[in-house]
């Protein structure tokens, strides 16, 4: 009865021991890629690059992606370096699985990779040349904007009696001004990283939380280190609320040079959840739940 409670025990254990299933890729050139990117398929990480080095005629890739994952990349499977990030420069390894699939890949085995898109650095140059030209443009049309005014100023007051009617528009009380506030009530993330790993070497995760109203950061507070988190007073700068009006809630794992993204959830809420006292319960990418509640501003 031992020896089959042994057996039984042994698929588990070989479980625990799975080491990542580890190929290479070669690729003309890196294209900034660099050990830590990740390695994605279908949006889902499933790896990280864990080397990139000199090769005859281009890169070596080496990448190690978790086992569960391992039968989906076949000898069909196509290997893409893309951009994960535009505006940081951060790149990723798109897998995608071949349709029909080929024959599974062994661990170790060395494949080659897809040709680079369309040069990354002539695309986010264009990207920034079509921010400046948007930006010319705005303020060219503030600027005849508040020449058209200053203009109409000036005759208004030379004629009076060519000034527009009156416009009727919503009245506003002042003593009970409609702003609005989040508060973060607590945060819980998962253990590990998406790729199975601690968030870093000393365990868990500095915690810190973001606000966004929009294009806006109303909100920043500390949560230590901890994988769960409660705050007493994680309140934001008070904001106007319309059915359009978007939060994102940003988590992240505080570091010494850069930041770590945990996740990022997002809500619509409008002034029926603040009167109702609603708290929000959300998860995203490797956030397990945060609570948020928006609240009316009280005079």
């Amino acid at each position: 009865m031992k020896i089959l409670c042994m057996i039984g025990l042994l698929p588990a254990l070989l479980a625990c021991s799975e080491t990542p299933f580890a190929v290479a890729v070669t690729f003309p050139e890196a294209a900034g890629l660099k050990p830590g990117d990740n390695v994605a398929m279908r949006g889902l990480a499933i790896g990280q690059v864990r080397d990139v080095d000199l090769a005859t005629s281009g890169v070596v890739v080496r990448i190690e992606v978790e086992p569960r994952f391992a039968h989906h990349l076949d000898s069909k499977a196509t290997f893409q370096i893309e951009e994960e990030k535009l505006v940081t420069g951060k790149r990723r390894i798109a897998v995608l699985p071949g349709d029909p699939p080929g024959v599974p890949l062994a661990a170790g085995a060395t494949v080659a990779g897809a040709a680079l898109p369309e040069d990354m650095i002539d695309r986010a140059r264009g990207a920034l040349k079509d921010s400046v030209q948007d930006a010319e443009s705005a303020l060219k049309h503030s600027v005849d904007h508040a020449r058209d005014q200053v203009e109409g100023l000036g005759r208004a007051v030379l004629g009076p009696d060519t000034q527009a009617p009156r416009t009727r528009g919503d009245t506003v009380d002042l003593d009970q001004p409609r702003h609005y506030r989040v508060r973060v009530l607590g945060v819980k993330v998962h253990a590990t990283t998406a790729d199975g790993k601690d968030w870093d070497t000393m365990g868990d995760p500095e915690l810190m939380v973001q606000v966004w109203v929009d294009e806006r950061q109303v909100l920043l507070a500390d949560g230590g280190s901890a994988l769960a988190v409660e705050f007493e007073d994680a309140v934001s700068e008070a904001f106007d609320l319309t059915d359009k009006t978007r939060v994102q809630v940003k988590v992240f794992d505080k570091d010494a040079t850069l930041n770590d993204e945990i996740g990022v959830a997002e809500l619509t809420p409008t002034p029926a959840d603040a009167a109702g006292k609603r708290v929000f319960r959300l998860a995203a990418g490797r956030i397990e739940e945060v609570r948020v509640a928006v609240e009316e501003v009280k005079p």
